[in-house]
């Protein structure tokens, strides 16, 4: 991540990580090294225990600021980047997709991904895949850029990409028409 892309989601992040001074703490963590802890946590996945010795804190506090910090980001970035979806939306990458693969009538791609995790305790097998792993479903749609329009994180690794589809809020929405994606359309040439 380049300088100016960090002070951007920082000049976000700020106002909503205000740092509490009392009289326990001295030197509270200000909001840019909460911002660099998390995100070094999400670039490498290392351990709690290894990201407290590598800042100098204690690794129930680098839970709680990643904790804290994810859900600041999306509660803050997710509604500038990735918004719900319109009918405008689907109808540009719709657009796209004639444009540049020559796929009439496409509105996105649907795909899971499995992520590897521990066993979550009292869980038995709701997180066991068919690959013989713990997994968590990622599911993802995305225009014809590769950008993502919708995701769903959670989903439980015994679960197909159907059923993680058909528990997933889109689904809902869309099953209750409170989504709005463009009419049915005749294939170009026809």
């Amino acid at each position: 991540m380049d300088y100016t892309t960090f002070k951007y989601i920082l000049n976000l992040l700020s106002p909503h990580m205000a740092t509490k001074y009392t009289n326990f703490v001295q030197q509270p963590i200000e909001p840019a090294e909460k911002l660099v802890i998390t995100l070094r946590y999400f670039a490498t996945g290392a351990s709690f225990r290894s990201m407290s010795f590598a800042f100098r804190v204690g690794a129930s506090t680098v839970s709680k600021i990643v904790r804290e910090t994810a859900c600041i980001m999306w509660d803050v970035l997710q509604p500038i980047h990735m918004p719900t979806p319109t009918k405008e939306t689907f109808v540009q990458a719709s657009s796209e997709f004639q444009e540049l693969w020559n796929f009439p009538n496409c509105i996105g791609c649907i795909d899971g991904k499995h992520v590897r995790i521990m066993c979550p305790p009292h869980s038995g097998t709701l997180f066991f895949n068919y690959k013989k792993y713990y997994s968590i479903v990622l599911l993802a749609i995305c225009d014809a850029k590769y950008r993502f329009l919708v995701i769903d994180v959670g989903g439980f690794g015994k679960q197909s990409d159907g059923a993680t589809f058909n528990s997933s809020e889109l689904y809902h929405l869309l099953k209750s028409k409170k989504i709005n994606i463009p009419a049915n359309a005749c294939l170009p040439g026809n």
